[in-house]
């Protein structure tokens, strides 16, 4: 009984993970392509290049 407790709570585990997993792949999804962070750096070097 207690091995299958285990079981269970591992199980639980691996779902949340994959949850988990989901909801980053969605929010890939959605997000473009560059990270906001790069995007920001290439833009604030284009106004330095303009200069």
């Amino acid at each position: 009984e207690e091995a299958y407790k285990d079981d269970t709570a591992d199980q639980e585990i691996t779902d949340q993970e994959n949850l988990r997993k989901d909801v980053v792949k969605e929010i890939l999804k959605t997000k473009p392509k560059r990270p906001l962070s790069e995007a920001r750096q290439t833009e604030s070097s284009q106004k330095t290049q303009k200069k």
